[in-house]
């Protein structure tokens, strides 16, 4: 069963009943991206990862291997937001969140088909393409989805208040498919 709930912020809680059969409160955010609250570019306080997103690449103590976001071809990829014009607050010591798309996950792990697999990954490049867009001042502003699970707290179930425990967020994604709304959505079973 799927059911969704407007909170303030915009936020929507959705409760869906995932592949392993227990429901979960979802908490997803509509935000729109505009060139001038978020980058391209890896600020510079994010540069001292504690490890390189290149698959394989050597740790290296001063800072990752590269400094501008890009699209990986597994449908992965990294934009930074400013966290002053995000409604939910954050703890997050950096003046940037970091917002990932989650790569494809195999058909192993969902039983997902190859051509699902395939749909996903464009779903994925397309939004990053017109991120791309923004970034180089061909759109105005692109309103993207975002999940704010993992790293979220409810502070009060009633209002709804929320706070971000990291300062990772992520799309919004199922089964591997970016997921551009904020409706309830039940997962293949």
């Amino acid at each position: 069963s799927v059911n969704s709930l407007l909170a303030k912020n915009g936020v929507v809680v959705n409760q869906t009943m995932g592949h392993d059969g227990v429901s979960r409160d979802y908490y997803h955010l509509r935000h729109r991206l505009e060139i001038d609250n978020f980058t391209l570019i890896t600020p510079s306080e994010w540069l001292q990862c504690h490890y390189c997103i290149v698959w394989k690449e050597p740790i290296d103590p001063k800072g990752c291997y590269h400094n501008r976001c890009y699209w990986d071809g597994s449908g992965n990829f990294i934009i930074y937001i400013k966290k002053d014009v995000f409604p939910i607050p954050s703890g997050c010591n950096s003046d940037w969140l970091k917002l990932e798309m989650k790569p494809n996950r195999s058909g192993r792990v969902y039983e997902t088909s190859e051509a699902a697999l395939a749909l996903a990954l464009e779903s994925k490049r397309q939004l990053w393409l017109q991120i791309v867009e923004l970034h180089e001042g061909r759109l105005e502003q692109l309103e993207v989805v975002l999940e704010l699970n993992p790293y979220v707290s409810v502070l009060s179930d009633s209002p709804l208040l929320l706070k971000l425990n990291h300062c990772n967020l992520y799309f919004r994604t199922a089964d591997n498919e970016y997921i551009n709304h904020l409706k309830a959505i039940e997962v293949n079973q």
